[in-house]
This record gives C-alpha cells, sequence and structure tokens, in this order.
C-alpha cells in the first residue's frame, strides 16, 4: 500500500483463538510490516504451545518480534511489560500489534495510574494467608475494609482478591 505513513501502528484485539495471529500476519504483509506481540504470556520462552504462539509455518515469512522474548523467570506488569512491547515496536517502521488484553494494552499506550509499589513482604504474607484460609475467607475480608471493590470480584478470583 502506498498510502501508509512512514510510521505506522496497527493494533489487533480480541479473544483467544478468534484468527488475530492469521488477519495480523495477512495485515504485515499487504502494509510490509513487522508483527510485534503483545501478549505478555506469548513473550514467554518454552510455553509456545501452551500460549498460542505462532508456529514458523503460522508466520509465514513475515517478521515477528516480541514472541519467546522473555525467561521464564522475569516478572511483567502491565506497565513493564508494556515499555518491553514499545521497545520492541520503536525499530519498526510499520507494525502490526497483537494483544488479547485491554489492560496490557493500556500499559502498552503508557495510559496506566501511576500505583504505588507493593512491599514483597507483604504480598507474600497475603498470598500466605490465601493458601491457608483460602480465597472466600479473604474475599470476606477485602469486603470488610472495600466493599466496593470486593463487590467487584468474584470470591473464587484469587489473584485479585
Amino acid at each position: 500500500m502506498s498510502d501508509v505513513p512512514a510510521t505506522t501502528r496497527f493494533a489487533i484485539l480480541g479473544p483467544t483463538a478468534s484468527g488475530k495471529s492469521a488477519l495480523a500476519v495477512a495485515l504485515a504483509r499487504r502494509v510490509g510490516g513487522t508483527v510485534v506481540n503483545g501478549d505478555p504470556f506469548q513473550a514467554y520462552q518454552g510455553l509456545a504451545i501452551g500460549t498460542g504462539q505462532p508456529s514458523e509455518a503460522e508466520q509465514d515469512g513475515i517478521p515477528h518480534l516480541g514472541y519467546g522474548a522473555l525467561a521464564l523467570t522475569e516478572e511483567v506488569n502491565p506497565a513493564s511489560f508494556g515499555e518491553r512491547v514499545r521497545g520492541w515496536l520503536e525499530p519498526c517502521a510499520t507494525a502490526v500489534l497483537v494483544t488479547g488484553s485491554g489492560l496490557y494494552l493500556r500499559g502498552i499506550w503508557n495510559q496506566l495510574s501511576q500505583m504505588p509499589e507493593v512491599p514483597p513482604e507483604l504480598t507474600a504474607r497475603v498470598r500466605a494467608w490465601s493458601g491457608i484460609l483460602g480465597s472466600a475467607a479473604l474475599h470476606r475480608y477485602l469486603k470488610a475494609v472495600d466493599p466496593a471493590r470486593a463487590g467487584e470480584l468474584h470470591p473464587n478470583d484469587r489473584s485479585r482478591v
């Protein structure tokens, strides 16, 4: 396409197994672009099958960045992963970003509010409580201290509770 500007970004979002990767390859072929991963799970090495990373055949000769790029020991959150993805996007004149998560997309677009750091000791303590008491008990506690947030979460949503 000759009418594509010098630096162009496309974003394809959608649920798991909805055909985003195939669409990204077709679009990248048409505009001469690179497919850039915006899914934190597909960014981890060694998880290609479990996360649906596009195989070499599915990549169909189109350059792909950010798939299998992170060590399994590297922890990311929406902000840190967004920074990583912006780094992958930077050298691309034309990029097709593929992601399924609106939260991580906001991290990629640097649209997250600043959150205070949670001390690792506190995180470990709450995880231990969850293991001993269960997520339902923690949900009851959350309901006592923050009823609005508790109302947004299912009692079995262990990671968010």
